[in-house]
């Protein structure tokens, strides 16, 4: 995988050094595929915020390893509930105007294994919620684009961003087992998203063994 050069080195060539070892480091975690790790970063980003050179570079990446641009856009869709529409939409905006690379792939469709979950079983921790939001934070799930363990990725991401590490991150997980999503990716996407603030990953690392004691 070779990480996109960008105008880091004009603002701090030891920081950008430094940034591409930790960068290099991250997306070689074994556990995780490219794509999934495109949408952590883009997730990351957005709940961040974080919309400025680290996002466009985030974007260019998602497009070099076949991540198409509706399923960026989707991605901040789906954390808008989370994130805060506001926020999802300067997002949008941000998203909107970085162009596409020369030579970008085509598009890496979403993985179809999935298509066979219940969703509706899958979901029930969010029934909960109630309300007209809680409503169209479950149909949100089922949208196109990007399957059902990866929206349990994102959300989990936003979780560690926010630190939203009780009853929301413990839906999260519950839903993203459900959806198929072992110990080992589990753990990848924790260790991933490490580069997003070493602190909030490491509290959401203790969560995790927290949960897993109890259970």
């Amino acid at each position: 995988m070779e990480l996109p050069s960008g105008p880091i080195g004009e603002i701090d060539p030891d920081f950008e050094r430094t940034a591409l070892a930790v960068g290099t480091a991250m997306w070689s975690i074994e556990g995780l595929s490219m794509r999934e790790k495109a949408l952590l970063c883009i997730a990351s980003n957005v709940c961040g915020p974080s919309l400025g050179i680290s996002f466009a570079l985030h974007v260019r990446m998602a497009k070099a390893n076949g991540v198409d641009r509706e399923a960026i856009r989707e991605t901040v869709r789906h954390l808008a509930p989370y994130c805060g529409y506001p926020s999802a939409l300067e997002a949008l905006a941000a998203l909107a105007r970085i162009p596409d690379p020369a030579g970008s792939q085509e598009k890496q469709p979403a993985d179809q294994s999935a298509v066979h979950i219940d969703c509706e079983a899958v979901l029930a921790p969010l029934a909960s919620l109630g309300g007209p939001l809680g409503r169209a934070l479950i149909a949100s799930w089922s949208r196109p684009q990007l399957t059902l363990p990866e929206r349990a990725l994102i959300a989990l991401a936003a979780d560690v961003s926010f630190g939203t590490l009780d009853a929301s991150f413990a839906t999260h997980v519950e839903i993203a087992h459900a959806a198929g999503i072992d110990a080992v990716k589990l753990d990848a996407t924790l260790d991933f998203v490490t580069e997003f603030g070493v602190a909030r990953a490491r509290a959401a690392r203790e969560a995790l063994r927290h949960m897993r004691e109890r259970s």
